[in-house]
């Protein structure tokens, strides 16, 4: 066909149909949007953004959902407050604080005033005695004669919180009971919620101030819950009752060591401490820690124990135990306090091994007696140290030793009167969970030893009662007020001469004649030794040649007691001393 027919075939054809739009699609699963957990449909424009916006949502999950909470929070904050406008706050379960105590082995106070009994407080309150009842009690110090103090009145509670400069948001302090009891007149108060008993503990001049009487008759303590304070005003000084002096036999067998008294006579016992922890007794000088001392090596020397002693404040309080102590040193230098140490170590690893061996005998571990390890004024080896690479030193040493210490029945106790971070470190204090905090100059003081805000809590050594041996014990967080024993230089050395009678009856002759040797000297030159052991009776070789002297009394010690014992040079003169023979 020519080109003109072809066009002409072409414009004979019917025109076509119009296209119908063809049916919308169900959209594909890439063009659904998870939002909100539910998938809907989106314009096809928006899917652009899909990506951008599940990107953002995905870097910033962790804040959306910390919005999320802070909501959540707000709304059931808002909630709970309404619910407490409506119906008044939640009464919650009060734990007694004396149960704490007595679960470490504190003996529980004396008992309470009925009128501070269990109940609620409208009951406490209706317990309360009427004005004639009152006035019919006898009289506290510094008012007539049948008359109740003006400051112990029901409705003086929020003058006093005023006088303290006290204000609460939830509302104002109450009395729930006052009235008598054995040693004085009570006074129990209800702080608001937010208050705690160390608000009104830690301003106690002033409250003292306030009731107007002397400080020594005024004593405060938690009552059944932190926000209640009990203040007594005893007729008589704090402590002046004062007990006989516990039988220290009676107290090993039941598993206690008493440390002190409180202010109604009761002795105060503490589960003891050997194989569990050990003792810090610390506060500024003056204030009782060297009584202490003595109460405890006296306790120690009537059961028995085992001694090591060392006085690094040199005032020779116990100059006497010597005699019957393992080793009694005065202000050793550093590198003499390392070779105490490492003593203690040796007995240590000693009881160690045999305990191994008993234990796989199947015998359970082998008996031994109790060793008392004392430092007094800790402080020399410190803060006061030489050089920081000695501090760091024994710092380290005692660390590590006051650890392995407790499964071999060794009981550490140190003593000083520089409260100071420096002196208590932390790792002191954690090793250390019996504390005795005597008087202190400041609260920071107080709280390097008891722990940081246990002043804040009421428990402030640096406000105890002006009377020497006011302490505050504290066994594994739990504290209260006490006061140490007083052992008189005649009880305590009775209590030596009877250890070291008992101990010579059992000695073996070597040791006689060592002890016979030296007599009453702590040190004796090699030739003036040999000298003495010749006037006893003992073969020893070498006539007056020094150095032949000199290797006799090293082989006669070495078979009598199974090792050597090397002399030492003091004065540049070569000897030895008393306990590094008996000692080691």
């Amino acid at each position: 066909m020519t080109a003109e027919a072809v066009e002409e075939t072409k414009e004979a054809k019917p025109a076509a149909k119009p296209i119908r739009p063809a049916a919308k699609k169900p959209m594909s699963e890439e063009a659904r949007w998870l939002i909100g957990g539910l998938a809907v449909t989106v314009p096809a424009s928006g899917l652009v953004y899909r990506d951008a916006v599940e990107s953002w949502v995905y870097d910033n999950r962790w804040w959306l959902l910390g919005i999320a909470v802070l909501l959540v929070g707000s709304c059931a904050l808002a909630m709970n407050r309404a619910r407490r406008r409506a119906h008044g706050p939640r009464r919650r379960k009060e734990a007694p604080v004396v149960s704490a105590l007595a679960s470490e082995g504190i003996q529980d106070p004396a008992p309470r005033s009925p009128l501070a009994g269990s109940g609620t407080p409208e009951e406490r309150l209706a317990a309360v005695p009427d004005e004639t009842e009152m006035t019919a009690a006898p009289a506290v110090p510094g008012t007539p004669p049948g008359e109740v103090p003006a400051s112990f009145q029901i409705d003086e509670a929020p003058k006093l919180a005023a006088a303290l400069k006290l204000d609460y948001a939830a509302g104002k302090p109450r009395t729930l009971s006052r009235g008598r009891v054995e040693l004085g007149e009570e006074w129990v108060i209800e702080l608001p919620p937010g208050g705690v008993y160390g608000d009104v503990a830690g301003k106690s001049e002033r409250v003292i101030s306030w009731l107007g009487v002397d400080a020594t008759t005024v004593t405060m303590r938690p009552g059944q819950s932190l926000r209640h304070v009990v203040i007594t005003v005893l007729d008589q000084p704090v402590y002046s009752r004062i007990p006989a002096l516990p039988d220290p036999v009676d107290a090993a067998q039941r598993g206690v060591i008493p440390v002190g008294y409180d202010m109604y006579a009761a002795v105060v016992e503490i589960k003891s401490p050997v194989g569990d922890t050990h003792i810090l007794v610390a506060g500024s000088s003056g204030g009782g820690k060297t009584e202490e001392i003595k109460w405890l090596v006296y306790f120690a020397l009537v059961n028995g124990w085992d001694i090591v002693l060392v006085d690094a404040k040199g005032d020779g309080d116990l100059a006497y135990a010597e005699k019957a102590c393992l080793i009694y040193e005065e202000v050793p230098d550093h590198d003499r306090m390392m070779d105490i140490i490492a003593f203690v170590e040796e007995r240590h690893e000693k009881r160690s091994a045999e305990n191994s061996a008993s234990v796989r005998a199947g015998m359970g571990k082998a008996h031994h007696r109790p060793l008392l390890f004392i430092i007094d004024e800790v402080s020399t080896y410190t803060d006061e140290a030489d050089s920081k690479k000695e501090a760091a030193e024994f710092e380290k040493k005692m660390k590590a030793a006051s650890r392995k210490f407790r499964s071999s029945k060794i009981l550490v106790v140190l003593s000083t009167q520089n409260p100071k971070a420096e002196v208590i470190n932390t790792s002191i204090r954690a090793n250390h969970r019996v504390r005795l905090a005597f008087g202190c100059a400041e609260t920071g003081q107080s709280d390097v030893i008891l722990g940081g805000g246990t002043a804040k809590s009421g428990h402030d050594a640096s406000k105890l009662p002006g009377i020497d041996g006011a302490a505050i014990l504290q066994v594994k967080d739990n504290c209260r007020e006490m006061r140490g024993f007083l052992v008189t230089d005649e009880e305590l050395n009775e209590a030596i001469d009877a250890r070291v009678e008992e101990a010579q009856e059992a000695e073996p002759e070597h040791v006689r004649l060592v002890r016979e040797a030296y007599a009453d000297e702590a040190f004796l030159s090699t030739v003036e030794f040999a000298s003495r052991l010749r006037e006893l009776g003992v073969d020893i070789a070498g006539g007056d040649d020094r150095t032949a002297v000199g290797k006799a009394v090293s082989a006669w010690l070495a078979e009598s007691f199974g090792r050597p014992i090397p002399s030492v040079s003091v004065d540049r003169v070569q000897g030895r001393r008393l306990s590094d023979i008996l000692s080691r």
